[in-house]
């Protein structure tokens, strides 16, 4: 659907997206040495365990810069009048902020409740680590959710206007899909933050990592209709 228009993009911040593969080699190498070598030196550990985290966070950005540029093909032109050197940011798109947030928020809260699944997984063979991993997750997700309401709000009323009144009812099919990834989101919320201090937090875990796979399919739509 968007394919001439991300080339153009990409062209656009050429290098900034060329760096990607460079960043993504560091990340992955950091990645493999701390999984093998971080218990051994905590406090070396910790440090690469950031810097990993800044590098994906880095690429992370640089996708959310190209994926919302190139929703603003009209403004191709006029970049391109301001130099070629394959540099452009997308920097003053107002979107871009809640964007990257919103997306990085939900990455953290996926990943959250990813770990919450393999603690639900091992509840049998590994007690102890299942009720730290379950409540762990939830505590991350229920935070990461709770923030992301904010910014998921940020990023729908700096959208063009046109765009926000369909999301607002125009268009039945976008607000319907808008609503229920947001009431999905609600769910996930409630059930971690129950998950979080719960003393058996299995089934809150469960049904916690179904609303968020409905939320995913809702959210997934609603970037279709955006």
């Amino acid at each position: 659907l968007h394919g001439r228009v991300f080339f153009g993009s990409t062209v656009l911040m050429a290098w900034p997206w060329l760096s990607v593969v460079g960043l993504l080699l560091v990340a992955y190498y950091g990645t493999y040495r701390l999984a093998h070598h971080a218990r051994t030196v905590p406090a070396r550990g910790l440090g690469l365990a950031a810097l990993v985290s800044a590098l994906l966070m880095a690429v992370a950005f640089l996708y959310s810069s190209n994926m919302s540029l190139m929703l603003r093909a009209h403004a191709f032109g006029e970049m391109t009048a301001g130099g070629t050197s394959g540099w452009q940011w997308n920097l003053a798109d107002a979107t871009l902020a809640p964007r990257y947030l919103h997306m990085l928020l939900g990455a953290i809260a996926v990943g959250a409740i990813g770990l919450a699944g393999l603690g639900w997984l091992r509840r049998r063979t590994d007690p102890e680590f299942a009720t730290w991993a379950m409540q762990f997750g939830c505590g991350w997700a229920a935070g990461a959710t709770f923030v992301n309401t904010v910014v998921g709000s940020w990023w729908l009323f700096v959208l063009p206007r046109d765009v926000l009144l369909r999301f607002m009812g125009r268009d039945p099919a976008a607000a319907v899909a808008l609503m229920t990834g947001i009431g999905f989101g609600l769910v996930v919320l409630a059930l971690c933050a129950l998950g979080w201090r719960a003393r058996d937090p299995a089934p809150a875990v469960r049904w916690a990592a179904v609303a968020m796979l409905a939320t995913l399919v809702a959210m997934a739509i609603t970037r279709d209709q955006l």
